[in-house]
C-alpha cells in the first residue's frame, strides 16, 4: 500500500514532516510504501526464493515493520530516475530523517536506502518488541487508533480476529478460578478443541443454552 493514511498517525506526521524538510532541500521524494498486508509481505518474502524476482527482503510476517504501519519506503519524484543515487540523493534524505529522530535503513548492515522507520517501537531496528508486545499488528494498530478510512475489508477481519484471540486466551482472574475449575472438572464448559476454556470471552445465547444443558445433566447424574 502506498498511502501515508495506512501508516498510524505518528507515523502520518512523520512522514509528512520528512517530506515537507527534504522539499526545502530541494530534494523531491515520493513515498512509495507503507503498511503491508500478511499476504503482501509473504509474496514479497517469496521473490526470489519459491517465486521469479531478486531477493527484497529477508522478512516473513509479521516481522517486518511495514506490517506494524510504522515504517515507509520513498524514492525521487521523477520518472527514468527513481532510485538514481549518483549525487547522493539518498544519504541526504536519510540524513534529514535522522535529524526528524526517525530511522534510516541506509545505515542498517544489510543498507536498505530507501527506508525510514519509527525509532520508538524499534529499538533494535527490528520488529522483536512489537511482536513480544503486541503479537500481531492488527492489535498494536487499532490501539494506536488506526485511521478508520485506512482500514480495508482485510485489515479490520485481523483487528477483530486478533482481539477474539487476545480475549479468549487471557487466564481468568484470581477470584473466578475456583468456580472456572468446578465447571470444567464438571463439563459445564468445555472450551475450544485446544482445551482453552476461554474464560474471557463473551458468552452468546446459543453457548448460555449448551452450558445450561450440560449443568442440568450434570445435576441429574449427581442425583442417580
Amino acid at each position: 500500500m502506498r498511502g501515508i493514511e495506512f501508516l498510524i498517525p505518528e507515523a502520518q506526521e512523520a512522514a509528512d514532516e520528512f517530506s515537507a524538510r527534504c522539499w526545502e532541500n530541494n530534494l523531491d521524494v515520493k513515498i512509495t510504501d507503507t503498511l503491508r498486508s500478511e499476504a503482501e509481505q509473504n509474496a514479497l518474502y517469496a521473490q526470489g526464493r519459491t517465486m521469479p524476482g531478486e531477493i527484497v527482503t529477508s522478512c516473513r510476517y509479521p516481522r517486518s515493520l511495514h506490517n506494524w504501519g510504522v515504517a515507509f519506503d520513498f524514492c525521487r519524484n521523477e520518472r527514468g530516475r527513481e532510485y538514481d543515487d549518483g549525487d547522493g540523493f539518498f544519504e541526504r534524505c536519510g540524513a534529514i530523517a535522522e535529524s526528524l529522530g526517525l530511522v534510516w535503513g541506509g545505515n542498517f548492515k544489510k543498507p536498505d536506502r530507501p527506508h525510514i522507520q519509527l525509532a520508538k517501537y524499534s529499538e533494535d531496528k527490528t520488529a522483536a518488541w512489537l511482536i513480544e508486545t503486541y503479537e500481531r499488528p492488527a492489535l498494536f494498530m487499532a490501539e494506536r487508533r488506526f485511521s478508520a478510512l485506512a482500514i480495508t475489508p482485510e485489515l479490520a477481519m485481523e483487528i477483530v480476529l486478533a482481539g477474539i484471540h487476545r480475549l479468549a486466551s487471557e487466564p481468568a482472574d484470581e477470584w473466578a478460578e475456583n468456580a472456572m475449575l468446578w465447571a470444567y472438572k464438571n463439563q459445564i464448559y468445555k472450551g475450544d478443541k485446544t482445551g482453552n476454556l476461554m474464560p474471557k470471552k463473551p458468552v452468546t445465547r446459543e453457548e448460555l443454552a449448551q452450558a445450561l444443558m450440560n449443568y442440568r445433566g450434570a445435576f441429574e447424574n449427581d442425583k442417580q
